[in-house]
């Protein structure tokens, strides 16, 4: 099997952005293990907000942050939900909720459904679809039941990835801090958010937060996840090629080094989704290998086939 696993481990040129908030003291560090940690280990009521540009890695890395059971907060107490990726202004009639209050506390509440208190470790995230609550409740009765599941979830980690999608709304924004107000457990926010450049990560929640009080004092150092270099990518295609090396034929081995500079623009130098597409490419063609007879002597040649037929098959990509 060549799919890749959870979150591959790699260097990550940590933004040197304004200083926001409460000091972090252990944020200099450019591995993305030691960032998993810093995220793992933040203790409630703080919050803060991961951010890069697309297909850098985030939704992994905060999958890996949601299902580690090394820092205060248990993958169980965890609950990731997925919001729509965009970046919608709000539509708010006089007094009522806004849509996209709405659309948040509705997956916040559909989320906790697939999630489980007590002693297991796991979680499962979920995209936005067809709410289980009635469209006629109103935000208030919404608010409610969803302060009822984290609460009987002993949820203490909420996180939402694609939180750009609250990024013009306060309201939807002031919402969020006003549930951390009236639970049982003190709750830990973390936002991933899609960036358009690099030193956005900072900035992005600006504006809400000169409305919200709150969110201004319990901000840590919000930080930035940056795509994969060159060198880091090598590292990666270690975990892709792992089943293909070890035999006792090593043409393989010997060509890795010039497959990587053929490998590195078809994935678009290191686009997340292009690697996985590549790795599953690989996979299929494996898969199909393993189920002939084994009568070819030098192994390695047909492997070292199979690597040149998927960047063939990937060649005609652009990147976006």
């Amino acid at each position: 099997m060549t799919t890749i696993k959870g979150f591959i481990n790699h260097t990550n040129q940590i933004e040197e952005s304004e200083k926001v908030g409460s000091p972090n003291k252990g944020l200099n560090v450019d591995d993305t293990e030691l960032l998993i940690a810093y995220l793992c280990n933040l203790q409630p009521p703080m919050w803060t907000v991961l951010g890069g540009r697309r297909d850098t890695g985030k939704t992994r890395l905060l999958e890996a942050c949601a299902a580690s059971n090394t820092g205060p907060i248990k993958s169980h107490e965890t609950l990731v939900v997925t919001l729509p990726d965009e970046e919608p202004r709000p539509r708010r009639r006089e007094e009522q909720a806004s849509d996209i209050a709405q659309t948040i506390f509705r997956a916040i509440h559909q989320a906790t459904y697939e999630t489980s208190g007590g002693t297991r470790g796991w979680f499962r995230r979920r995209q936005l679809s067809a709410g289980e609550l009635s469209r006629q409740l109103t935000f208030a009765d919404v608010f409610g039941r969803v302060r009822r599941r984290i609460n009987d979830l002993g949820i203490r980690r909420l996180i939402l990835d694609n939180g750009h999608y609250l990024r013009h709304d306060t309201y939807a924004f002031q919402k969020l801090f006003d549930l951390r107000k009236v639970l049982r457990l003190p709750l830990v926010l973390l936002l991933g958010v899609r960036l358009e450049q690099d030193g956005q990560v900072a900035q992005i929640f600006n504006l809400n937060m000169d409305k919200v009080e709150d969110a201004k004092a319990t901000l840590v150092q919000p930080v930035a996840l940056f795509g994969l270099r060159e060198d880091d990518f090598r590292h990666v295609l270690q975990h892709v090629f792992f089943d293909l090396r070890g035999l006792p034929d090593k043409t393989f081995e010997q060509q890795e080094e010039s497959l990587l500079k053929e490998i590195w623009p078809v994935t678009w130098k290191g686009n997340w989704d292009r690697i996985e597409m590549f790795a599953a490419h690989l996979d299929a063609e494996l898969r199909a290998a393993n189920a002939q007879p084994r009568t070819v002597e030098r192994p390695g040649i047909i492997r070292l086939a199979m690597v040149r037929r998927v960047i063939a098959k990937m060649q005609p990509g652009t990147p976006q």
